[in-house]
């Protein structure tokens, strides 16, 4: 897909856009700032500063390019309060940690979570529960500015992004992973469907064979890894 700004809504102060490859040095700092902090996996592993991450916001420039991802703005500041970052599920996006040995060698943090996100991912194939669609949307990431949190940021992100895979791209299908409760509340308000599910307690990793999110307190909200999946024409 040729990246090019075609999408944009506006709502109570806030401009939905198609996000830019002029946005990645924002989005980088929003994912620092409100992202990887407040993710429990990435608490857990102590994986929450740049060093730890780099993998993914070098890979910013490609997903950005497929134009499927979206920013939310203040339309007054201009200020990037908001992102979902998504790509085009049957191109040839994947995660360098999957397939690159020494690279997750080198991350080995970030690469368990990747790994679990992977597993859930390979439970289900979403091309045979929906064979009419052959390219889906594939969420990767949603973030919202703790400034503008309970503001109903994150859920208009994944409408528009719907709107936007529908109406633009004329794609029939969205799919997502989240290991976060806030995004799986937002997918389940909007009639996703639960298609797998891991509790990444007792998750074991396919690499080291050990446990490594075992440790999480029982008391945490997020429990468990799960992937989403609808139509985007509903």
């Amino acid at each position: 897909l040729a990246m090019s700004v075609e999408f944009a809504e506006q709502h109570e102060g806030l401009t939905f856009r198609t996000a830019t490859l002029a946005d990645s040095d924002a989005i980088c700092r929003l994912c620092l700032a409100d992202f990887y902090p407040r993710m429990p996996l990435f608490r857990h592993l102590n994986a929450t500063e740049a060093s730890d991450v780099e993998t993914t916001l070098a890979m910013l420039p490609a997903v950005l390019g497929q134009g499927a991802s979206l920013v939310a703005v203040d339309s007054d500041s201009g200020e990037l309060v908001g992102a979902r970052l998504s790509t085009v599920e049957s191109s040839a996006f994947k995660q360098p940690l999957l397939t690159d040995s020494t690279l997750a060698a080198r991350y080995p943090k970030h690469s368990l979570v990747v790994r679990l996100v992977d597993h859930v991912e390979s439970l289900v194939d979403w091309s045979n529960l929906y064979p009419e669609a052959r390219r889906a949307l594939a969420f990767r990431l949603l973030v919202v500015k703790a400034t503008h949190g309970r503001r109903g940021i994150g859920r208009r992100l994944v409408e528009c992004s719907l709107r936007l895979a529908a109406q633009r791209l004329d794609i029939p299908l969205a799919v997502g992973s989240t290991e976060s409760r806030h995004s799986q509340r937002i997918y389940e308000k909007l009639g996703f469907q639960r298609l797998a599910s891991v509790d990444y307690r007792q998750y074991t990793d396919s690499v080291s064979g050990e446990q490594p999110f075992a440790a999480l307190a029982e008391t945490t909200e997020h429990t468990e890894a799960v992937m989403f999946a609808r139509s985007t024409r509903d």
